[in-house]
């Protein structure tokens, strides 16, 4: 019963350490790459967390803007991102906006743990080396 009671006490001190170690590990950071691929239009971009709000940037066509942060111990880490540009066509200009959670840790901690590059195009943002070839995910 006592060794049950250390063990149970010596792995809650392991817990509670890891914890708190968590967020100072260096190699435990993730970098978002938002890279405007919408030829014709500059791209607005505001992205936020439900308590850090990274604020407004303004992309022009073939730029990037990135940010970096470290996930959660408890994986709810989530970016969401407000776009917005103009759709130009031969008849008229249609001011867009659409959204979409460019970080969700439970979707991308495996996939791109230290790295997720993405391309915002009019069909949707895409994952990966180049905006050419991939599938876009759905806007929100």
């Amino acid at each position: 019963m006592i060794s049950s009671v250390i063990s149970l006490c010596l792995l809650s001190f392991f817990f509670i350490g890891l914890v708190h170690a968590w967020p100072n590990i260096p190699f435990l950071h993730t970098v978002v790459q938002i890279h405007n691929a919408i030829t014709n239009s500059d791209l607005a971009v505001h992205c936020y967390a439900p308590y850090y709000d990274l604020g407004p940037q303004d992309l022009p066509p073939g730029t990037q803007y990135e940010f970096q942060f470290k996930p959660s111990f408890f994986f709810n880490t989530k970016f969401n991102c407000s776009f917005g540009w103009t759709n130009i066509t031969q008849s008229n200009d249609m001011d867009v906006s659409r959204t979409f959670d460019i970080y969700a840790q439970s979707r991308d901690f495996f996939r791109c743990p230290d790295l997720c590059t993405w391309w915002i195009t009019i069909d949707g943002p895409c994952r990966g080396v180049g905006s050419f070839n991939c599938v876009p995910f759905p806007w929100q």
